[in-house]
């Protein structure tokens, strides 16, 4: 892939990346109207995720780069859980919720790099 090529890609990509986080947002706020709660926009985000990266396992590279915008479109949906889940708990909870939603993420981002690696 030629230089230019590889950079409108990555243009693409990035801007794929910003609609989702600024998206986000306003689909969240609009679903709430309706009473859709954000903690199922996140599942069915990350449901999305995840569908996109088998498509990238699989290496399914007729679509490479729209399947690279969608990772990327999808993967801003993590940063939800965040936001919405120390409202299931009391304030005194808050950090400890967010200290175990870290872990849980870098635990499973290591175990991931881990069975990549073998």
């Amino acid at each position: 892939m030629p230089r230019d090529a590889v950079a409108v890609a990555l243009f693409l990509i990035l801007c794929s990346m910003v609609t989702g986080f600024l998206g986000l947002g306003v689909i969240v706020d609009r679903l709430s109207r309706f009473g859709v709660k954000p903690i199922n926009v996140a599942l069915v985000g990350m449901a999305g995720f995840v569908i996109v990266q088998a498509c990238l396992v699989a290496q399914w590279t007729e679509a490479a780069i729209p399947l690279w915008m969608l990772y990327e479109l999808f993967g801003t949906t993590g940063i939800l859980p965040y936001a919405v889940l120390p409202a299931y708990f009391t304030a005194n909870f808050t950090g400890r919720v967010i200290t175990g939603l870290n872990f849980l993420v870098f635990f499973a981002g290591g175990a991931e790099y881990t069975t990549i690696r073998a």
